[in-house]
């Protein structure tokens, strides 16, 4: 009974799989295209942070500013804070027309003079402004406050003035900055992008051309390949001549040995021959 054929070598080599999809191109540009995009993100937090840190610095100091000019009009009358608001001081903050400005002034006993009550920000150390964002009135606000000592009024009496602002056009401008330096960069990365294939397959260019030197040479050809090549793929093509120089080796080898046996069997088939060409030949049957 006959038995079942092995499946070990049912498969052969032709009916394997190939994976063309996966090329090294396909991988090298996926690999680049990754890289940059990790970069355009990273690039892209920095000018996000950064264009918040501009509109708040130029915000900042329009708020500064209106805090001085209404801690420079404070003064002490009859032992009491009282302050004539100058009209400079607001209207600092009045070219920010989608805004909404609050202020007040607090004495040293952190009573409200004059303004918001209610408004968020406490006494500062002297001299020195102290910046927030807060909730207030349904939005959110950037407050400054600063404290001055006042003359006559005692060694350690002080008023605060707290100033705020909406954000809408802080974050406007922020919002600007980030768009007009992200352009630019979105154009570079296109470029760049651009740059890596066309790099890419130039790198490669080497590859294809010996492939195709590799399939025009003649069936019988082994002589080694004198293509130039980069450095790198130099050592393929040492292979591959070392493959052909052993082939060829090989071959010679077979020729060689076919050549040696055709000659010890051509002399006693030559006689098997010419026996059979006498018996042929031969009319007695006994002979």
């Amino acid at each position: 009974m006959s038995s079942a054929p092995s499946t070990e070598w049912a498969t052969s080599p032709s009916a394997a799989p190939t994976r063309r999809d996966e090329t090294l191109l396909r991988y090298l540009f996926a690999l680049a295209l990754l890289t940059l995009g990790a970069m355009a993100f990273a690039m892209g937090l920095f000018l996000r942070s950064f264009s918040d840190h501009a509109a708040d610095s130029a915000y900042d100091q329009l708020l500064s500013a209106s805090a001085l000019s209404i801690a420079d009009a404070i003064r002490v009358e009859g032992g009491e804070v009282a302050v004539d608001l100058p009209y400079s001081s607001l209207s600092i903050l009045g070219m920010a027309r989608r805004d909404r400005v609050f202020y007040k002034v607090l004495d040293g006993a952190g009573r409200a003079v004059t303004g918001y009550g209610d408004l968020p920000g406490a006494a500062a150390p002297v001299g020195r402004m102290v910046f927030d964002t807060v909730g207030y009135a349904g939005a959110r606000v950037r407050i400054a406050s600063f404290s001055r000592l006042l003359a006559g009024a005692g060694p350690q009496a002080t008023a605060t003035v707290v100033v705020a602002q909406t954000l809408e056009e802080r974050n406007a401008l922020a919002q600007q900055i980030f768009v007009n330096a992200l352009a630019p960069m979105a154009l570079a990365f296109l470029v760049g992008a651009a740059l890596l294939i066309f790099g890419i397959r130039s790198t490669l260019a080497p590859l294809a051309r010996l492939a195709r030197r590799i399939k025009d040479k003649p069936q019988n050809d082994f002589t080694p390949l004198a293509e130039p090549m980069p450095r790198e793929i130099a050592p393929l093509l040492d292979a591959i001549n070392d493959l052909m120089a052993r082939l060829s080796a090989t071959l010679d080898n077979v020729r060689n040995f076919l050549a040696e046996t055709a000659h010890e069997i051509r002399t006693p088939l030559a006689s098997q021959r010419a026996q059979a060409e006498l018996a042929a030949d031969e009319t007695d049957p006994a002979r």
